[in-house]
């Protein structure tokens, strides 16, 4: 990034270890000075994993050395006279030496445990940075980020986890800002530090235990969605865990209108019904984000019965829409709720699968319900389709699939469907 200015697309992803030195396996490395420079604006830009928040100063601080300050900065004389600060100044770089020595001879002769102090370069980086203001060394990994490249260039930004949460004033204040020509957005979970609000329920007044949430907390990424310019063509924001109306319809009236594909999915899986959009919500989809072109939902079957009329209403408010996938439950809400036996959820997901017959005739009903431009292809789902692996259970590990679409025949248009299903997984992995 510093030496080519041809790079289009970085896809970065911490999956673990690494073979490099800490930090630097797990965030991009920055100098805390603000020098860095890169040469090259990427257009696509996809991250896993990736530590949005941390700074130098976090990891430093709490291994400096004893005669370090007492906020762990480097000692520095007060006095105005520069013999004085001369002085001070080779007296701490020969301590700092001298410790550099000690540990490098007592480990060689086994008098001295590992030092990560020593050992991860720590020692080394709060050396070279001594004189580096602290305000600088406590910039998040992402504000540095933000002064050493050009952000403007994404159109396209992917942002998911597993087990290091987006987080940080880098990542949900400064960077939206900065993405003036996002057109593509994909995100993955709430991005709420569970522990954080806690705290603050611990922290609020009254006696424990106290009443339970009123609500569940709003969400991060909703904040960081909030936040960029209204210029989104396409939004992909799965595993939400809600479709509060609070929520949802914060983000149809902020970027519902440059609209065209629209994805916001939650697993089945779980221990509670995965949220599902009330029929106003559908229609406010047709208020809002008029433009829809294609659109993935989840909708649920109650009681063995199809979620007709939700499809009816998403062909009469939606006029551009030609391309629908709807991912259907398995499972009925009472079976989630219940301490339903595995065998029994398995024998009512098999006899839940949708087959030709009932795609077809929810094809149909969309076809005839269908105001402005008709439909190019309808999906319908059940199963795993994210692309977690799902410990546990089998019940999630298949696929099942009914995609209808329109062929031209000699009397007219008709609708044809097909259903198959497959592994979600490579049994071999």
């Amino acid at each position: 990034m510093k030496s080519c200015s041809n790079i289009t697309e970085l896809d970065l992803r911490n999956v673990g270890a690494s073979c490099t030195e800490f930090p630097d396996g797990y965030n991009l490395p920055f100098r805390s000075d603000g020098s860095d420079r890169y040469l090259s604006a990427p257009q696509i830009l996809s991250l896993y994993n990736y530590e949005f928040h941390e700074s130098e100063w976090e990891d430093m601080r709490s291994v400096t050395p004893h005669w370090a300050n007492d906020d762990g900065s480097w000692p520095v004389s007060n006095s105005t006279n520069s013999v004085i600060r001369w002085a001070t100044e080779m007296y701490y770089r020969s301590r700092w030496k001298w410790d550099q020595l000690s540990y490098e001879y007592k480990c060689a002769v086994g008098l001295a445990d590992y030092s990560r102090w020593q050992g991860h370069g720590i020692a080394r980086r709060w050396y070279d940075q001594r004189h580096t203001p602290i305000e600088r060394l406590s910039m998040e990994n992402m504000q540095l980020w933000l002064e050493a490249m050009d952000f403007s260039k994404v159109h396209t930004l992917s942002i998911e986890y597993g087990g290091t949460r987006p987080e940080g004033k880098g990542l949900l204040v400064d960077l939206p800002p900065a993405l003036t020509g996002l057109e593509n957005l994909s995100i993955q979970g709430r991005w709420l530090n569970w522990r954080t609000y806690l705290a603050e329920w611990e922290a609020a007044p009254g006696p424990l235990p106290k009443n339970k949430w009123p609500s569940s907390p709003p969400p991060p990424a909703l904040d960081f969605i909030l936040a960029l310019p209204t210029t989104l063509k396409k939004l992909t924001w799965t595993k939400s865990e809600t479709v509060q109306e609070d929520i949802f319809d914060s983000v149809l009236k902020h970027q519902g209108a440059s609209l065209e594909h629209l994805e916001w999915t939650n697993h089945e899986g779980g221990f509670k019904p995965r949220p599902i959009l009330t029929e106003d919500q559908l229609r406010s989809l047709g208020k809002w984000a008029p433009g829809l072109t294609s659109l993935t939902v989840d909708l649920e079957r109650r009681n063995g019965t199809l979620p007709q009329d939700e499809l009816t209403i998403l062909a009469e408010t939606l006029p551009k829409l030609r391309r629908l996938i709807v991912n259907l439950n398995l499972l009925d809400e009472r079976l989630l709720m219940n301490n339903t036996g595995y065998d029994d959820k398995k024998k009512h997901a098999s006899d839940s699968v949708l087959d030709v017959e009932e795609g077809l005739d929810l094809f149909q009903g969309l076809r005839k319900a269908k105001v402005g431009e008709k439909f190019d292809s309808v999906e319908f789902r059940q199963g795993e389709w994210t692309d977690d692996w799902p410990f546990g259970e089998s019940l999630w590990e298949d696929r099942y699939w009914v995609r209808c679409w329109v062929v031209e025949k000699d009397g007219g248009p008709g609708a044809r469907c097909k259903s198959g299903s497959e592994k979600a997984f490579d049994a071999n992995f």
